[in-house]
């Protein structure tokens, strides 16, 4: 009888720590033009080869992040911070990054057409 008493309690202890373990994704939770995406990316974000085009990331921490590959078309990248991020071979086609702070950002292989760079902070060595 008190094996099996243990035998529940185990069996218990190990769903909890499972269900509490498993990490909804952001992303399909809520409809994405209600989302508070600051809160959501942060720094040392792993987004390869996802596809963010068309959504509000104005103002996110994404400081070494990696976006390689992503589909960043249509993107709002106003005033987000990018240092170290990587965006090698992205789609960032009418991105708006006016006012980004991206020192050391790896946009090789990119495409950059038609995106809004004014007032970002881009040294031209890293492009």
């Amino acid at each position: 009888m008190v094996r099996l008493a243990l035998g529940w309690c185990l069996l218990f202890v190990l769903l909890s720590a499972i269900s509490s373990a498993i990490q909804e994704n952001p992303l399909s939770s809520r409809p994405t033009q209600n989302m508070n995406f600051s809160q959501t990316f942060k720094d040392h974000a792993q987004l390869i080869g996802m596809n963010l085009s068309g959504l509000d990331l104005s103002g996110t921490d994404l400081n070494q992040s990696e976006l390689q590959g992503s589909d960043l078309r249509r993107t709002n990248l106003n005033r987000s911070f990018l240092v170290q991020a990587i965006i090698s071979n992205a789609k960032l086609i009418g991105a708006n990054l006016s006012g980004a702070f991206m020192p050391a950002v790896d946009l090789h292989g990119s495409d950059l057409s038609h995106a809004d760079l004014r007032g970002a902070y881009l040294p031209i060595s890293y492009i």
